[in-house]
């Protein structure tokens, strides 16, 4: 089977072997080899407008779920059920978490 275009070979007895190449996956590739290409301020410039376009899609969509009138208040009321105690320590397991994964 082939998954976005690309084939992991022999398959339940299919004779392909070897891999597809997916155009979109190196369109994709080569454009981020590009801007990484050109330099730091570029790649700067374009971190900072996909960030901003990605919060502008988060926040469309925090908007989308407040508008569309399916927020039950009965299902907001415990916001902290173990108080602020609850917050710190979920926070530190984040955290150490986090930490791990970077080591």
């Amino acid at each position: 089977p082939s998954i976005f275009g690309i084939s992991a070979g022999e398959v339940d007895g299919d004779s392909k072997s070897g891999y597809e190449c997916c155009p979109l996956a190196m369109l994709i590739v080569f454009l981020c080899t590009m801007v990484l290409v050109t330099g730091a301020k570029e790649s700067s410039r374009f971190n900072t407008a996909m960030t901003i376009l990605n919060l502008s899609i988060l926040g469309f969509v925090v908007l989308a779920g407040l508008g569309s009138g399916t927020i039950h208040e009965n299902n907001l009321t415990p916001v902290l059920p173990h108080g602020w105690q609850g917050v710190g320590r979920a926070a530190g397991l984040v955290f150490f978490s986090y930490l791990g994964f970077d080591m």
